[in-house]
């Protein structure tokens, strides 16, 4: 088994390592944990529903259809709370 790294080794490579135009150390590890990292999952709306449009998708759940893109509520996911509280995206 190999030994861990003391203080100033791990330094002394970062160091290295910046100097040949990679990450350091410090970066690297900042970098594995935000990519490890899982989003959030978002909370929805369970009275709302999103259609296909680009702009206009937010749909009440007494709308059945969408009259733009023919997006059925039945087949659509529920939108998300934070777009429902943003108020822009209403289909009215």
């Amino acid at each position: 088994m190999s030994e861990s790294w003391t203080s100033d080794e791990l330094h002394t490579a970062s160091e290295a390592m910046k100097r040949a135009g990679h990450m350091g150390y410090e970066e690297f590890c900042a970098e594995l944990d935000r990519q490890i990292k899982p989003e959030p999952t978002p909370t929805l709306n369970t009275e709302h529903w999103d259609c296909e449009c680009e702009e206009k998708y937010i749909h009440c759940k007494s709308v059945d259809r969408c009259d733009e893109c023919d997006a059925l509520r039945g087949e659509s996911p529920d939108s998300r709370q934070s777009e429902v509280d943003e108020g822009i995206h209403f289909a009215y």
